[in-house]
């Protein structure tokens, strides 16, 4: 038993890759045994494959099972082994799931989506801007940039960015460039007026930056508090 919590144990050290290839190689090698060594109960491959991943998966239905003794030593491997690549395997799964999500939250994942709305500064005016595009264009995509640690409007369409957006790379995870149209939002944080536009053209100028650099046409919005 001590060896198999040790074999169990480094299955979970292993890269996601690495499990892959693990899992697709036991149901390899329990659908071609069960299958020689049981021609009579496997009539086919796809029978094979049938329970092996009936017993990997713990689910048993019992309309196939192995009557031979090699058949059962086989079953008895996928137990002992099988069983437990595939839950490193769903382990695996559920980890990356939960990466994905937490990463999704905190704004540190790239938009690869085109046609969108940037929307950068975060604020009364954004969250109504943002339900009004969204009430008028049920399908639109919205890309929310802001200097927070946490998404702050929750959407399956709205996705956030965490960032200084007078930072060239913070628009360019934003895929400023392929967005539709751009609108800068003074900072509600700041209670100077006019640092809240020098802060809102400064975001602005890097905008246009980017857009003179890769000779794109960008449609810009940008909210001024003083004349």
């Amino acid at each position: 038993m001590h060896i198999l919590f040790r074999v169990w144990k480094g299955l979970a050290k292993l890269s996601f890759l690495n499990v892959v290839l693990a899992s697709i190689g036991i149901i390899i090698l329990g659908t071609v045994l069960g299958y020689v060594l049981e021609p009579e109960t496997f009539g086919s491959l796809f029978d094979s494959f049938w329970w092996t991943m009936t017993t990997l998966t713990t689910v048993g239905y019992g309309d196939f099972y192995p009557s031979s003794v090699a058949g059962r030593w086989l079953g008895i491997f996928l137990f002992l082994f099988g069983i437990g690549i595939i839950g490193a395997l769903i382990g695996k799964l559920v980890e990356i799931g939960t990466t994905f999500q937490r990463l999704k939250r905190e704004g540190r994942l790239v938009y690869r989506g085109e046609g969108h709305y940037v929307y950068i500064g975060w604020s009364p005016k954004t969250k109504k801007a943002i339900d009004e595009v969204l009430n008028y264009e049920p399908k639109a995509e919205i890309v929310l940039i802001d200097q927070l640690v946490e998404e702050p409007y929750v959407h399956d369409q709205v996705h956030f960015v965490s960032g200084d957006a007078s930072d060239e790379a913070v628009l360019l995870q934003a895929n400023v460039l392929k967005a539709r149209r751009v609108a800068i939002f003074a900072d509600a944080r700041i209670t100077e007026t006019l640092l809240a536009d020098g802060k809102s053209l400064l975001i602005a100028s890097a905008v246009e930056a980017l857009s003179s650099e890769y000779q794109v046409d960008l449609h810009t919005v940008v909210e001024v508090c003083e004349e």
